[in-house]
């Protein structure tokens, strides 16, 4: 690793460490949620980003963990840190039970399928067991304690943003490791992936599942962190933002979907005093990247780096 790359990462990491420091409330509840929509990111990466796999219905077993994880604390009393696996666990279950349902289709026709789960979730959570899940006025949650003593917003923020580095790492190790390699050769031509031997279905299931369990952790730690959870949170629109946070921050990259989702988090906040414009700055940059950035801000970051430094190479070399 260069010096400048350690040395941003020093920085990243002080100002994350002392962030619940600055006494502002309003930038420690957005240094709470951005880490939430990164592990978001992160799922959808590994089944786009490196699988190749369009999925937007990720928002159902993203509500999955956070009503799981809901249910289980009001109504059975489990503490927080019970719940917390078992939201992944129920996740990744039903992700397998999707996966049966809509992993035989590809590309545009696999996205309608994964669309349509994710549209039935959030119809369900809506309309459905409206004694139980609270319909659209959704469930309030038991305040977390630990040893005995009510959790605050710094211990949420140091919480689960350890989830998120943990996160970031299993993805980061999981691209660079055999079945990521696989994953990567699907992504890139599944016919010469299957004629080098590779199990398309077995590497297209596995990926669907790890983004499953992933986005169902999110929804868990987005639940108890929020202490409220409705129908509203989980909308088909969370599935098409989490896919431009991956297509803006770079496909295949785990820093892309990281840039993504930190950039597309915070951009509604800055972008207050032109809330009417929204959609239309949304669509702007997305067509911009599109068209002069294919490869991403991280991608096109690399290549304007590799270019400063050869040109830089050339001035020194005698």
């Amino acid at each position: 690793m260069s010096q400048t790359k350690t040395a941003l990462l020093v920085i990243l990491f002080l100002f994350l460490l002392l962030l619940p420091f600055s006494g502002n409330k309003y930038y420690l509840h957005l240094g709470t949620f951005v880490p939430i929509m990164v592990i978001l990111s992160l799922g959808l990466h590994i089944f786009f980003g490196l699988c190749g796999q369009i999925d937007f219905g990720i928002n159902g077993f993203y509500a999955a963990g956070a009503y799981f994880a809901a249910l289980l604390m009001k109504y059975l009393g489990l503490h927080y840190f019970l719940t917390l696996p078992l939201a992944m666990a129920l996740s990744g279950v039903i992700s397998v039970i999707v996966g049966f349902a809509v992993l035989k289709l590809r590309h545009w026709v696999l996205a309608l399928g994964t669309s349509a789960f994710g549209l039935a979730v959030w119809l369900t959570l809506r309309t459905v067991g409206v004694g139980v899940l609270g319909g659209d006025d959704g469930l309030f949650l038991p305040k977390l304690s630990v040893f005995d003593i009510k959790a605050g917003p710094v211990f949420y923020y140091y919480f689960i943003m350890a989830w998120t580095v943990l996160a970031c790492f299993c993805a980061y190790f999981l691209g660079r490791s055999r079945v990521g390699r696989a994953m990567k050769a699907i992504r890139e031509d599944e016919i010469a992936a299957s004629v080098m031997g590779i199990n398309i279905d077995h590497y297209v299931r596995l990926s669907f599942i790890i983004h499953g369990i992933y986005a169902g952790l999110a929804g868990a730690l987005y639940a108890q962190w929020n202490g409220w959870v409705s129908p509203g949170s989980f909308s088909t629109d969370v599935g098409m933002s989490v896919l431009v946070f991956i297509v803006v921050g770079g496909v295949g990259s785990v820093a892309g979907a990281i840039v993504g989702a930190v950039i597309f988090t915070l951009l509604p906040e800055l972008l207050i005093p032109l809330k009417e414009y929204h959609i239309l700055i949304y669509a702007l940059i997305f067509f911009f990247v599109i068209r002069f950035m294919s490869k991403g801000l991280i991608g096109a970051g690399k290549d304007l780096w590799m270019r400063f430094t050869s040109a830089e190479a050339k001035q020194v070399a005698p």
